[in-house]
């Protein structure tokens, strides 16, 4: 992934996910190769608004309580930790491009 640890949102994941598949339906086959996503989103993502108009500090209370509403879901990512592993077929004459 990176050189630090990070988060992978689930849209992303699920894009890697897709163009995988596609691309390996398409070079061997539907039956050809079975696919597993190592990964899966569990951490919630928080965002707490902040207002930067005049009168704001009469609307919010600031960092206190800032929990936030949830905005997505993320897996945490470490360092040359695998995504997706991808098993082919013997029978299957497949060479990536």
């Amino acid at each position: 992934m990176g050189r630090r640890p990070a988060r992978c949102y689930r849209y992303a994941l699920e894009a890697a996910h897709i163009c995988a598949n596609k691309y390996m339906v398409k070079n061997c086959g539907k039956d050809g190769f079975h696919m597993l996503v190592r990964k899966h989103p569990y951490h919630v993502v928080r965002i707490n608004k902040m207002l930067s108009c005049a009168g704001a500090d009469r609307l919010h209370t600031g960092m206190r309580g800032s929990f936030g509403k949830p905005q997505g879901l993320v897996a945490r990512v470490g360092l040359n930790d695998i995504l997706m592993s991808i098993r082919v077929r013997d029978q299957v004459n497949f060479y990536f491009a």
